[in-house]
Order: structure tokens, then sequence, then C-alpha cells
């Protein structure tokens, strides 16, 4: 059988311990007999014996403290862990996909100025950052598409396509209007 070394020595150390504690009260019994020690030295004796006796509940009352600590850390220990494996379950629930869907509106065209190009959407005029019914944003404007942020979605519309009837370019000062067929 193998022992390993921890536990060789505490079984010395519990081995010693006993020998010393046997040995004194070996002595202790040898002493309160002897007729030559005075009434004195027992009383010393047994004021000694007793600061022992008290020395050994507190290191026993010790012991059981950091015993209890230490069972209680474990015990804290594993209610965290049991709180992180709820927390992973949390975690894992699924979420449902929603699919978002801009609303709708009729875009008629685009003043384009290079400077403040301009979208005309549900006849009224919007410029890059404007918001539509508090919801839309937009977020840039070309003279093909705008770009519209809603729901955290960025969605794109093409204005150009189809559009057959192009009036007022003038593309020399810049500005561009580009209307779409309805």
């Amino acid at each position: 059988m193998r022992i390993n070394k921890k536990t060789y020595i505490y079984c010395i150390i519990q081995l010693v311990f006993f020998c010393i504690i046997a040995n004194n009260i070996i002595h202790a019994e040898s002493v309160s007999k002897n007729p030559f020690i005075s009434e004195i030295d027992k009383i010393e004796m047994k004021k000694y014996q007793k600061k022992e006796e008290q020395k050994k509940r507190k290191q026993e009352q010790k012991k059981l403290k950091e015993e209890a600590k230490r069972i209680k850390e474990e015990l804290e220990r594993k209610k965290r862990q049991k709180k992180r494996t709820v927390k992973k379950v949390n975690v894992k629930k699924e979420t449902k996909k929603v699919e978002i869907i801009l609303p709708e509106m009729q875009i008629q065209g685009v003043v384009w100025d290079v400077n403040s190009p301009t979208v005309i959407i549900n006849n009224k005029m919007y410029s890059i950052k404007d918001k539509l019914a508090g919801r839309i944003k937009v977020m840039d404007i070309t003279r093909e598409e705008i770009v519209l942020l809603y729901k955290g979605k960025i969605f794109r519309k093409n204005v150009s396509e189809g559009s057959e009837n192009n009036k007022g370019n003038n593309e020399e000062d810049g500005s561009y209007i580009n209307f779409s067929v309805i």
C-alpha cells in the first residue's frame, strides 16, 4: 500500500503529538503521587495543565473555524458556478428574426446639388440627416439612389429606374433634377 507524502508527514506529527501528551500525563500523575513535591508545585502543575488544555481547545476552535470558512467558501464557489450555468442557459434562448420592411412611400424625385442634395418623398422635400415621419432617416442622396435607415437596417432605393422625364438637367452649374415616372 502506498501512502502519499502529506499523509505520511501528518501521521508522524500526530504520533509525536500523542507521545508528548502521554508523557505529560504520566509525568503529571507521577508528580501528584510523589510525596517530595510540595503543594505549591502541585498547584503550579495543575495551572500548567489547565493552560495546556485551554491552548488545545483554542487550537481545536481555530481548526474548526478554518474548516467552517473553507466549507463556506466552497459552497459560495458552487453557488457562483450554479449561477453561471443558469446564465449560460438563459443566453441560449432562441431569438426570432423579424424581417424589417420599409413602410410604403412614394419617391417623386431627386433635386441634385453638389452641396445640398434633396429628395422628394410623399410630396415633401428631405435633405441628408432629415427624418421622415420621425422614424426613417435619410442617410445619403445621390443622383441614382437614396439611402435610408429604418430600425437599424439600411435600405437603398433607386430613383433613376424608369425615369423617362428628366427635366431640369443643367450639368454646367452642377444642378440636376431627376423625376421618376409614377
